[in-house]
């Protein structure tokens, strides 16, 4: 109503009878514009919560792994001299393919250790986690999202390139529970590598352990609130430039973060980097853990319920559409009749037609779709698949479907595009007198 009132004198005739009667009697219509609000909904909804479990699924793999691949790796202890010999990272690079290029194409070295930290003003003293990395290589390799810090991944490697003392802390610790502020110093105990023989190892755990305490010192130049490979259940840590620590305590064993060539894998490459005096323990890819966990009947489920249901919602959708198109053009045969026989033109009728048709779909399509991503936005954050103690990390991002839903419009339209030149020809071809005897006998 306040559409017509509006645009009394400007609109066409067509437009203005259409808006007149979706004002008078809104009843008729409700039906077309509660399916489509119904069925636009339900399936944003599920492709949406399709898209958000999968990105969760890639995110929580990649965070695992730091990369798209990541080699656990190790060195020698050199007993007399009581100090590691660790292969250079560089030596990775002369893995080359058929064609001579490097396999690998970019890494990274992550060095990591526990350390004691005492907070200002108390006796005792906290275990953190202490990772070095490489910055400028680091920022190239690692697999980053914006969530995780408020700064970019740029400026917080480029603080620790530009001061070898810089230290990017957790947020949460470091400033929420302590206080702290950017530019203040840490005092930071972290232990010395040294190898633990065989004999006094668990199963799978590195050939290095951590024995005495040397104080370092650090200025920090970042928060951080989440960071790949550590999860919240690990406690506090701190990220600082590998070499200050390294020039400081000696060279240990360090892990690699790698991207890889297309088609290569870290099982087959771990070998073959073997041959290069580079030991590793162990290798993980992004590719072959998601193709592990999308093979879980979990997942597979899940999916597939979120399928049917977004096609179960397009097909109807569609039929509906259909169905109300066949139906309300037969119900209006007498209405067009007689407008026709007031003086209407065949060329307002079909702007009537089209426009309050066009104008129904418009606010179903658009309502539901609106209320699909709002449902989406809503409800789909608790709907968090627990599979594992970190399902939770990173956190969980819901992600709309928007290439889903342009795909509905797409075949929507086409429909729309199909069912339109068939309506306006049997408009063109109604007589006066067989529409007002058909509006008499169907009464």
């Amino acid at each position: 109503s306040l559409i017509a009132a509006i645009g009394t004198r400007f609109y066409g005739v067509g437009i203005h009878l259409g808006l007149r009667q979706i004002s008078r009697s809104p009843g008729q219509f409700t039906r077309l514009v509660f399916l489509l609000i119904l069925t636009f909904a339900i399936g944003t909804f599920s492709a949406s919560m399709a898209a958000t479990v999968d990105r969760n699924i890639s995110d929580r793999i990649s965070f695992k792994i730091g990369g798209d691949t990541f080699f656990a790796e190790t060195g020698t202890w050199l007993v007399d001299g009581e100090r590691w010999r660790v292969t250079p990272a560089e030596r990775h690079y002369d893995l080359l393919d058929e064609s001579g290029e490097p396999e690998i194409q970019q890494l990274a070295r992550l060095w990591n250790a526990k350390a004691n930290f005492q907070p200002p003003g108390r006796s005792d003293t906290d275990k953190i986690t202490v990772f070095g990395v490489d910055p400028i290589p680091f920022a190239s390799t690692v697999w980053w999202r914006e969530d995780f810090a408020s700064r970019s991944l740029n400026e917080l490697m480029n603080a620790l390139a530009l001061d070898e003392r810089a230290i990017l802390v957790d947020r949460a610790y470091f400033h929420d529970r302590l206080l702290l502020n950017i530019g203040d110093p840490l005092r930071i105990n972290i232990g010395k590598p040294f190898y633990l023989p065989d004999e006094l190892r668990r199963v799978g755990e590195r050939q290095r352990f951590n024995i005495g305490l040397d104080v370092l010192e650090f200025t920090i130049a970042g928060w951080i609130d989440t960071f790949p490979t550590h999860y919240p259940e690990d406690g506090p840590f701190v990220v600082a430039n590998v070499d200050y620590i390294h020039r400081n305590f000696g060279e240990s064993p360090w892990d690699i973060i790698a991207t890889l060539g297309p088609g290569d894998n870290a099982g087959d490459l771990s070998n073959r980097l073997r041959a290069l005096d580079i030991d590793i323990i162990s290798a993980v890819d992004f590719t072959g853990e998601l193709l592990k966990t999308r093979k879980d009947a979990t997942q597979i489920g899940t999916f597939g319920i979120l399928t049917v249901g977004f096609l179960v919602s397009t097909i109807l959708t569609l039929l509906g559409f259909l169905t109300y198109s066949f139906l309300s053009f037969r119900r209006h045969l007498q209405e067009f009749g007689v407008l026709r026989a007031m003086g209407l033109s065949v060329r307002q009728m079909i702007a009537l037609f089209v426009f309050k048709n066009g104008f129904l779909i418009f606010v179903g399509t658009v309502g539901g779709t609106i209320l699909g991503i709002a449902t989406s936005a809503l409800f789909i954050p608790f709907l968090q698949l627990s599979v594992d103690q970190f399902a939770g990390t990173p956190p969980f991002i819901v992600e709309i479907a928007w290439g889903d839903i342009a795909r509905v419009f797409v075949v929507f339209s086409a429909i729309i595009l199909i069912t339109l030149p068939v309506s306006i020809w049997m408009l063109r071809r109604i007589q006066i007198h067989e529409a007002m005897k058909f509006g008499s006998e169907t009464g």
